[in-house]
């Protein structure tokens, strides 16, 4: 188990985010220098792709870049990436983006049922309250984890234009696919949110089993 990182968001001192991390997810340095995140990511993917081409390992650090930008700025504490060799084409790398974060409620007894109506009929406040929630192919449910009810959310999007390593689109659209968890934090008005994204669909089955490992280890603990 390892204690998230908490520095964007001050938990209650009686409460500790915990889950646990998979072999195979490395932990971003959200604050590492963006020169040092590349060179160390490009050695990562010809480790585990030896003899990848140039433009491959291009897209993945320009893409990383993207995505730690995105997650600094909407106040994610913890990220990971996975980096491997796909299971559905081993000629290829599969990637995929791990956030956690707490997201403000309001209330400390979340009524997840009717966010989770509120997210498969409408882009409408629980759209805008949960991440990842306002994209137009989504759907949204209750499970049952070891800590508890949670919500999941399961969305897609389709980015364009993406953008090269000298600044200009590339003209490519690319679909992103997103599962979100998010779990009440007791007694507290917050939830604490898991998020995995992904461009490579083909390896989403497994992806999906990943985040099911990560969902079910997550928990609180009393300082």
């Amino acid at each position: 188990m390892i204690d998230l990182p908490t520095v964007l968001h001050t938990p209650p001192r009686w409460w500790t985010p915990r889950f646990d991390v998979p072999e195979g997810i490395t932990v971003i340095d959200l604050a590492e220098d963006p020169l040092a995140a590349a060179g160390r990511l490009s050695a990562q993917a010809r480790s585990v792709l030896p003899g990848i081409p140039d433009d491959q390992v291009s897209h993945l650090v320009e893409s990383q870049r993207a995505v730690v930008d995105a997650l600094r700025a909407g106040g994610v504490y913890w990220a990971g990436s996975c980096v491997a060799r796909s299971g559905a084409d081993p000629g290829c790398l599969t990637v995929a983006h791990l956030a956690a974060s707490l997201v403000e409620t309001g209330t400390v007894d979340t009524d997840l049922a009717a966010a989770v109506a509120e997210l498969n009929g409408s882009a409408g406040a629980a759209s805008r309250q949960y991440p990842g929630a306002g994209d137009s192919d989504r759907v949204a449910d209750v499970i049952q984890l070891p800590a508890g009810p949670a919500m999941l959310v399961i969305s897609e999007q389709v980015i364009h234009p993406v953008r090269t390593t000298i600044g200009t689109p590339d003209g490519t659209a690319r679909r992103i696919r997103q599962v979100l968890v998010a779990l009440p934090v007791p007694g507290a008005a917050r939830l604490a949110v898991l998020t995995l994204a992904t461009e490579h669909l083909a390896d989403w089955t497994a992806y999906l089993d990943l985040m099911a490992r990560i969902a079910r280890s997550l928990g609180f603990s009393s300082d």
